[in-house]
């Protein structure tokens, strides 16, 4: 279906388009959705509210134009996976989403500009309250988000290799609060295909990932040129997108003092976590049963709640 508002062209949010999996969120905590938040391939953050006893007065939010609009360098950037929302301890909910996709044979050599956005909906949910998305179609301006960003080469520690990151201050009080943060993701390719997650607190996980390319990847050949694919795994403070309160990352080494290390090169394929006592560990999910796999230690902090909601095993 068409989303309103429409043009003269017809649908103002038409061409090459889909939605992704949505996040749906329970205000009240009775069991019913209330509002779902989902991105499309062209960018655009959406918010449906769900309120109502009847679907006919489901609909969405801002008046039918989106939250918020992801485009860099005048080029949407494409929202494959579904946003991770948490309640925001001044109000409303944060909303974060990551930028990328990997679905058609010209996805793998795409080098566009990719992001991860926290996104704050300010919005107070009581009737009748005035809604304002962050950025519009035509003028998709940043201006409302702290800008954080990563160093594009990594240090090395016991053979893995960290990206440190700025920790820029990110104000939500006063008249003109800033509305979330956004994150550059430094190396040509990259992109987010996975859901980002929570964890230990105020923390997110973002798993980024730079695709395979090449010309025996779906046929035999002799001569192969294929670059292998590159996978990351980001902990970021929720409210900043900058360092959480305690380093995620140990380093040893000539970097043993650098503690602003928020993002690693992970195995390859899919990661899982596995919490001990003390520690979390991050191994792939590739790693065959009785095989003894490279892993890298995660500090969830003091927080209460450290945990792997997709999948987490006690030693």
């Amino acid at each position: 279906p068409c989303v309103q508002p429409i043009d003269s062209q017809g649908c103002s949010f038409k061409g090459n388009n889909g939605l992704a999996t949505p996040a749906l969120v329970d205000l009240n905590g009775d069991g019913v959705m209330d509002l779902a938040y989902a991105g499309d391939l062209q960018g655009h953050v959406w918010k449906f509210d769900l309120r109502g006893s009847s679907e006919s007065n489901w609909g969405v939010a801002f008046g039918g134009q989106p939250l918020f609009v992801a485009r860099r360098s005048g080029v949407s950037q494409p929202i494959h996976s579904a946003p991770f929302v948490a309640v925001h301890p001044a109000g409303g909910l944060m909303v974060v989403v990551g930028t990328g996709q990997n679905v058609t044979d010209s996805d793998t050599a795409s080098t566009s500009q990719q992001s991860v956005y926290g996104l704050w909906d300010n919005t107070r949910y009581a009737a009748g309250a005035t809604e304002s998305p962050i950025n519009t179609v035509s003028s998709p301006s940043l201006s409302n988000l702290v800008q954080q960003a990563y160093n594009a080469s990594p240090v090395t520690s016991n053979g893995n290799k960290y990206y440190v990151s700025s920790n820029q201050p990110v104000n939500y009080s006063g008249s003109s609060p800033n509305l979330g943060w956004y994150l550059d993701w430094p190396l040509s390719g990259q992109r987010v295909i996975t859901n980002a997650r929570a964890f230990a607190g105020q923390k997110v996980v973002v798993e980024s990932m730079i695709p395979s390319t090449g010309n025996n990847l779906s046929e035999e050949t002799c001569t192969p040129t294929a670059t292998g694919g590159r996978r990351f795994l980001s902990v970021l403070n929720l409210f900043s997108g900058g360092l959480p309160s305690t380093a995620p990352f140990t380093l040893t080494g000539p970097y043993a003092g650098v503690t602003n290390a928020t993002m690693v090169e992970a195995p390859a394929g899919q990661s899982a976590l596995f919490r001990s006592a003390t520690r979390v560990k991050l191994v792939s999910s590739n790693c065959a049963v009785g095989q003894t796999c490279a892993a890298q230690n995660l500090n969830p902090g003091q927080t209460l709640g450290a945990r792997a909601a997709w999948r987490q095993l006690l030693q």
